[in-house]
């Protein structure tokens, strides 16, 4: 069974990319939820994420979000502390959810895409495109976050030319084009291209 990932910046439409793909009975693994059940259910990152960060880190038991949050804004060095502790976890969780299931194909939807042949090479990658100021007015729209933390994140991700470079289809989503056909047409390009390797 393929893999792929499914990729894009903060406020691309990711999740709503991935939604359609799941009307059609593909099975698309969500990075960020998981990883946020694995820093509360994980013993393992738990116990490297109170190492790196301290005990202040988990209150009675549950994630100090707003901590762990202030902690990496705008330091590179500790979000990427975080990162090399969350991130593999994350992976090796999804190849086990990969395994549940007898589709044609899985997706996991992710940003992230540094390391990514480390962990596992994706047999293909879709790339969710939209400007960055419509990014930025979706997200601070959605998660109520300031325009200047949302720049902030926007640059610590990868850029538009590399997305574009590692990128096997890529999806538009600038308002200005419908997502559905484009997801439809990728989703049997993929079934054709899996059906010939089986063959």
């Amino acid at each position: 069974m393929k893999k792929g990932l499914l990729t894009g910046g903060i406020g691309s439409g990711k999740s709503i990319v991935g939604s359609i793909f799941n009307v059609l009975n593909i099975p698309v693994y969500n990075s960020d939820q998981e990883a946020k059940k694995l820093m509360m259910q994980n013993e393992l990152v738990k116990k490297k994420i109170i190492q790196s960060f301290g005990e202040q880190s988990y209150v009675e038991g549950a994630l100090n979000t707003g901590f762990l949050a202030q902690s990496v804004f705008g330091n590179l060095d500790q979000l990427q502390i975080l990162n090399n502790i969350v991130h593999p976890a994350v992976f090796e969780h999804f190849l086990k959810w990969a395994e549940n299931f007898q589709a044609p194909y899985v997706l996991q939807e992710s940003a992230l895409i540094s390391n990514l042949g480390h962990y596992y090479t994706p047999d293909f990658i879709i790339y969710v495109f939209a400007p960055e100021s419509i990014r930025i007015q979706r997200t601070v729209q959605r998660d109520k976050r300031r325009e200047r933390e949302i720049k902030q994140r926007i640059k610590a991700q990868a850029s538009d030319d590399l997305f574009r470079k590692i990128a096997t289809y890529i999806v538009d989503n600038d308002g200005n084009h419908s997502i559905i056909p484009q997801v439809f047409e990728i989703h049997q390009k993929i079934i054709k291209t899996s059906v010939k390797a089986s063959v």
